[in-house]
């Protein structure tokens, strides 16, 4: 009987220690899935989508530095709210595009400081991040609305 209730234990334990590596690995989430629950939070009388342009632009990017993206962005250049999530499973492009969304803050927030105390407030409080093979950029006033939702899907 002892012997039964030790086999059950350790191979109790034994499916534990299984387990637990595999715990808090990120999971693949499709680019469409995310825009689609992000689109549900951004305010859409703010923002618009963009094109390669406008990522060339603002994040000095090409097509080939990245795998996939979408880019929702200001409708004026008086608005600083965007959302922009870049696709990259290449850990060294990926870290690139990470550089280039934190310049490119730095650089809205230079732009704007001193006479657009709205708009500087947002970059201040924006959110860019990895998350798995995922780079985001959010500036909103729902920032954290926004960034929960995408966090969620991890």
């Amino acid at each position: 009987m002892m012997r039964k209730i030790l086999y059950i234990v350790t191979f109790i334990v034994m499916i534990i220690a299984l387990i637990i590596p595999f715990k808090n690995v990120d999971k693949e989430v499709d680019v469409k899935t995310i825009e689609k629950v992000i689109v549900k939070q951004m305010d859409t009388e703010t923002m618009q989508k963009q094109d390669e342009k406008a990522l060339k632009r603002g994040y000095k990017v090409k097509m080939n530095d990245y795998q996939k993206q979408y880019s929702y962005g200001p409708i004026s250049y008086m608005n600083v709210e965007e959302i922009t999530v870049f696709y990259e499973t290449n850990e060294e492009k990926r870290n690139a595009l990470l550089k280039k969304a934190e310049e490119h803050i730095k650089s809205q927030i230079s732009v704007f400081e001193g006479y657009g105390e709205v708009q500087t407030k947002l970059l201040k409080k924006s959110y860019v991040k990895t998350k798995g093979n995922y780079v985001i950029c959010i500036v909103a006033k729902n920032v954290h609305s926004i960034a929960q939702a995408f966090e969620s899907l991890f």
